[in-house]
């Protein structure tokens, strides 16, 4: 399912891969040195869109079992270590949803929306330039900030806790680490 996934948001993506209105606005650009920034931004871009992607056909695939797991746990648990790390497992879900949502050749093209020639100068050089750092910054940034919104240390080691607990109470090794480690969607 998960690699089903993949190849279809492969495929969504490739629409915007080599063409599209974006791809149009970087060869009307006629000062070589920007058409060539953006071009080299516009690849990086797409190659880390389709990684994005890729990591929301993961989810998509696993959220079924993901929820049927937490739905285990809809009643609080007494110890309040093993609620704070199912409580950390719904966030992690909820991070995952943020920073995999905008992989689409949609984003793509809204981010491209921006090329356009300048007169040669220094100054265009500066502009052409911060268009071209928005395009390779803008996967990384939409991560942090969706870390920043839905994630941090205190939920690691809420998950590390829980699983060390899991140990303690006499569970299976196994089932403590997945529960700690069962949310990953990267190998």
């Amino acid at each position: 399912e998960v690699a089903e996934g993949r190849r279809a948001a492969a495929r969504a993506l490739a629409k915007c891969e080599s063409r599209g209105p974006g791809w149009s606005r970087i060869r009307a650009v006629r000062v070589p040195a920007q058409r060539n920034l953006y071009r080299r931004g516009a690849k990086t871009l797409w190659r880390e869109l389709n990684e994005v992607a890729a990591e929301g056909a993961a989810l998509d695939a696993y959220r079924k079992p993901f929820e049927r797991f937490l739905a285990r746990f809809e009643r609080p648990l007494a110890d309040p270590v093993l609620q704070a790390g199912v409580e950390a497992w719904r966030k992690r879900i909820a991070y995952y949803e943020a920073s995999t949502g905008f992989g689409s050749c949609k984003t793509f093209e809204r981010l491209l929306k921006q090329v356009r020639q300048f007169p040669e100068n220094v100054r265009a050089d500066y502009l052409a330039g911060d268009i071209y750092n928005e395009m390779v910054r803008f996967v990384a940034d939409s991560r942090r900030k969706a870390a920043r919104r839905h994630w941090g240390s205190r939920y690691d080691a809420a998950l590390q806790r829980a699983r060390s607990q899991l140990v303690t109470l006499g569970g299976d090794e196994g089932y403590a680490t997945f529960f700690a480690f069962g949310h990953s969607l990267r190998g």
